[in-house]
């Protein structure tokens, strides 16, 4: 993005967004404290790999119910796991859900999904729009040590009166923002707007401020 904008070119980011009929609350019991969900693949992904082993080595060892589901794959039909409404419901058992941002840096999907499914994100931050995602997840990062990131986890799965304010803060600011159909009204605005259509209303914006 960088070298495009260098070389004076208009780079518009719209985050990730997440289908709402298919990820939401299921009223689903939570029977799970830490679910491990995504690609363990530790050249793009190397820090969800490390919060995979932090929740399945050690929170299991002090008792909580951790489960890690394996990944489905990219090419359809799945090869195994679960997909679509069965992983909402899923996510929708959890109370915790571990991801993270890649290496890249970025929104994934799952920073959409998992609030909408009733579940709160421990990840780091994305590069961008950091302000709006911190409030959309238990917020830990890469620089930070085994036991600060295991004490925070503990901290918020101790707390019922903690986790259930936190997740509700975030599914209503993912709620406003990034389901599927504000990220398509987007994508058509932009699209229009550098064919120079721009008599169109501006769309609502994807974290509280302007896409661009």
């Amino acid at each position: 993005q960088r070298q495009l904008e260098a070389e004076g070119r208009a780079v518009v980011t719209i985050p990730h967004s997440a289908d709402d009929e298919c990820f939401r609350d299921y009223g689903e019991e939570k029977t799970i404290d830490v679910l491990v969900v995504g690609s363990m693949n530790q050249t793009i992904y190397p820090f969800r790999a490390r919060l995979a082993r932090l929740a399945w080595r050690e929170l299991r060892k002090r008792g909580y119910r951790v489960e890690w589901l394996p990944h489905p794959g990219y090419r359809l039909p799945p090869k195994s796991g679960l997909v679509g409404e069965a992983y909402a419901r899923k996510i929708n058992q959890a109370r915790l859900v571990v991801t993270c941002t890649s290496r890249h840096r970025y929104a994934l999907a799952k920073l959409a999904e998992i609030p909408l499914a009733g579940a709160l994100p421990v990840s780091d931050l994305p590069a961008e729009r950091e302000e709006f995602f911190e409030r959309t997840m238990l917020h830990v990062e890469p620089w930070m040590l085994d036991r600060e990131i295991l004490t925070q986890m503990e901290d918020v799965l101790d707390d019922e009166a903690e986790w259930s304010r936190r997740m509700q803060l975030a599914h209503d600011k993912v709620d406003q923002r990034l389901p599927m159909r504000f990220w398509a009204e987007r994508f058509i605005y932009w699209g229009r707007r550098f064919l120079g259509e721009v008599d169109m209303p501006a769309p609502m914006p994807a974290t509280g401020e302007d896409d661009a």
